[in-house]
């Protein structure tokens, strides 16, 4: 099912000022410049305009401004708002189109209009009078270009997201006959829209609706409207100037963050609207009122009250519009809060890679899997489980490397109905021995690159079964990997405790668990179907698995590079055009980057555990990296991450270890009477909620002195209180 949400991107034109500005090109480094930091700040859109012949030097290749874009940016989607289509070759478009979605890893959203300018269509040599005819044969026919290998390549995305733009019902129709997105906000046009989408046999359900709110959005709307009017205005006459004007422009609005949200809501209520946006930059409006715009509609610094928006919506982080704009480039099968529970990890990961097998999933600094070849690897790899003679429901112990080859048994694994029981390499040889003792494993998988290590444990783990898995495996059709009758409260994993409080314990996690352990990660991370993941965290940490399927979930990929060392991983943060990363020395980093003056451009989220960093540290994560800081507190008993704090939480409540992430209560108990503790007083921190575990391996007393009786906070029955 689709969580589509509503992006609010930002509209790019690239006017000069009335009465002189500055160049072309200084405008446009300006407005990249611009651009990248309110991506940094949780913009999700740019949308870019085309005009021909306006005395303002409008941007008139939207598509070359949008590679720009690209090489720029890491997540921003990329739209085009419209591109005159009857004024493009068709194959020139379907070629460009293809270079800016290649370029950008996926990211662009093509619209196109009809045109209406009577001069432009004059400059071309085009007849106006066949545009509307020309737009339907462009839209529908750029499929056929990529498919039959006239343009080549064709784009990554597999359909590319296509929106016409048609201010009245004859490019309503167009849209719907074509299956396209219609950019264009009338509620008057849901009807022919719906309806000519049904008679072209495309389902009602892939309606989509978006386009322009006229708007500028102020701390103080007063100044604002008394700044714009002359800006406004010489804009209002460049389009009454044309010999046809149809721009269908509304009066710009100023509005507080509070006000459009109100507005928008309006707007869009009953509509299947997926993007707004508005103007980036109001030629002639001052340049600090320009950034303040752009901050307010990306979400940045913002005077919004704790525990709003930056549209002033409550449940939003401090300054983020990520509530209201984060999973609208999800692929449309993510899944919303709750109905993640209904899965296995195998359905989870047979679903991506139906839905996203293009999309990058694993990468290293020597190659790259797509969803596709990783599905191939992990069907794969479950025919040598098969061959080996393991069952559904046996335990198997794994001792691999931190490198993408060990992904595809670990999916493998949970494909196939095993219960893996990763060893810690940290571990002693007699510490090992206990564990696969306690598991009562049916067998050992082990990489050949770990050789050295199981050498070492030949005497201690003499009579254990080891099963050498090749170095490599090469894709290999096959069954469906979502066959097997696994049920979501099946034991996924057993992940033994590290000991410090005793001997290591194994904590049972089902794949409901699992699946929830990595939506929790999603969700905390905002993670994006383009994101790019930097893995530190081992696989035998519920973190580094829980990493690794909150990246399943968003279709995003993980990038095994390097090591935690801090010029290391700045080298592979720039080198792999990182979004997200794991990042255990903070410090380190940000003293390096800042020593170097090496910037990371792409780098938008800084991940480590609560309460784990200076105040100062995290100050400089902003103020150095350009980037969010995310902490994480929890345990392997708990899930991995059960709360979640940002920058103001850990600067401005020191001691705070964050909020419940989605579907997980927590409270605070006194030990001895096991009820709440008055506000203020001191307790046990207890969570509940599907991502806990179902128990300690064979050891009913210590489960029985962790867990509490109940229904989990989601209906998860059995002990959930940990």
């Amino acid at each position: 099912m689709s969580t589509r949400q509503l992006r609010v991107g930002l509209l790019v034109d690239l006017r000069a000022a009335p009465g002189g500005d500055a160049d072309l090109g200084t405008r446009a480094r300006a407005t990249l410049a611009r651009l990248a930091d309110a991506e940094r700040a949780g913009l999700p859109a740019v949308w870019l305009s085309e005009h021909h012949g306006f005395a303002d030097q409008h941007l008139a290749q939207p598509l070359t401004f949008a590679a720009a874009v690209a090489a720029r940016t890491s997540t921003l989607r990329i739209g085009t708002a419209v591109l005159v289509a009857p004024l493009a070759h068709p194959l020139a478009l379907a070629e460009q189109a293809a270079l800016v979605d290649h370029l950008s890893g996926g990211r662009l959203e093509l619209g196109l209009g009809a045109g209406w300018r009577h001069e432009e269509f004059v400059a071309f040599d085009v007849d106006r009078a066949e545009r509307y005819q020309v737009l339907e044969e462009r839209a529908g026919g750029l499929a056929a270009l990529w498919g039959s290998g006239v343009a080549v390549p064709p784009p990554v995305q597999a359909p590319l997201p296509l929106w016409v733009g048609g201010r009245g019902p004859r490019g309503a129709r167009i849209a719907g006959r074509v299956g396209a997105g219609l950019l264009w906000l009338d509620r008057e046009l849901l009807g022919p829209y719906r309806e000519a989408l049904a008679g072209a046999g495309h389902p009602l359900d892939a309606a989509r609706m978006g386009g322009l709110v006229n708007m500028v959005l102020a701390d103080d709307p007063d100044e604002v409207r008394a700044a714009v009017r002359v800006p406004g205005r010489a804009r209002a006459e460049s389009y009454r100037g044309s010999e046809t004007s149809s721009s269908g422009m509304e009066r710009l609005r100023v509005w507080r963050c509070e006000e459009a949200a109100d507005a928008i809501a309006a707007m869009v209520e009953g509509l299947p609207v997926t993007d707004i946006f508005c103007l980036e930059r109001l030629a002639g409006l001052p340049e600090r009122l320009v950034r303040r715009h752009v901050e307010l509609v990306s979400g940045g610094p913002s005077p919004a009250p704790r525990g709003t928006d930056s549209l002033g919506r409550p449940g939003g982080r401090d300054g983020r519009m990520d509530q209201m704009t984060r999973r609208a480039d999800a692929p449309a099968t993510t899944h919303g809060v709750g109905e993640h529970q209904k899965l296995t990890v195998a359905g989870l990961f047979a679903e991506r890679v139906r839905s996203s097998s293009a999309r990058t999933a694993l990468v290293s600094d020597h190659e790259e899997w797509d969803y596709a070849a990783l599905g191939g690897r992990v069907t794969a790899c479950r025919e040598r489980l098969r061959a080996w003679g393991l069952a559904q429901g046996e335990r198997v112990a794994f001792i691999f490397p931190h490198a993408p080859e060990a992904v595809p048994w670990v999916l493998a694994a949970a494909c196939h109905g095993l219960v893996l029981v990763p060893i810690n390499t940290r571990l002693a040889p007699g510490e090992v021995a206990a564990v696969l003792v306690d598991a009562d494993v049916r067998g050992v998988l082990v990489h050949p690159s770990m050789a050295t290590w199981v050498d070492e444990l030949a005497t201690t783990l003499a009579d254990q079964w080891f099963i050498w898995v090749p170095e490599a495996v090469e894709p290999e059709p096959g069954a469906p990997l979502d066959d097997a009758p696994i049920a979501g409260q099946d034991p996924l994993w057993i992940l033994y405790t590290s000991g410090s409080t005793g001997t290591p314990k194994g904590c049972v996690l089902s794949h409901q668990a699992g699946v929830t352990i990595g939506f929790n990660l999603f969700y905390a991370m905002a993670l994006r179907s383009t994101d790019r993941y930097l893995s530190t965290m081992p696989l035998f940490h519920v973190g580094g698995l829980g990493f690794t399927l909150g990246s399943v979930h968003a279709g995003a990929a993980v990038v095994y590079s390097g090591s935690a060392d801090a010029a290391d991983m700045a080298g592979s943060i720039r080198r792999h055009r990182i979004t997200c990363a794991t990042v255990p020395f903070v410090g380190a980093l940000v003293d390096h980057v800042e020593r170097e003056a090496c910037e990371l451009t792409t780098l938008r989220l800084v991940v480590w555990g609560s309460q784990m960093e200076r105040p100062e540290t995290i100050a400089r994560v902003g103020s150095v990296l350009g980037a969010e800081w995310l902490g994480m507190f929890g345990s392997t008993e708990s899930g991995n991450v059960a709360l979640i704090t940002d920058a103001n939480d850990e600067l401005g409540h020191p001691g705070c270890v964050g909020r419940p992430v989605p579907g997980l209560v927590a409270t605070v108990l006194d030990p001895a009477t096991g009820q709440p503790v008055p506000e203020g007083d001191t307790g046990e921190l207890c969570v509940r909620g599907p991502s806990t575990m179902s128990e300690y391996w064979r050891n009913p007393e210590a489960t029985a002195a962790t867990l509490a009786g109940g229904l989990g906070a989601l209906g998860r029955p059995g002990p959930s209180w940990a």
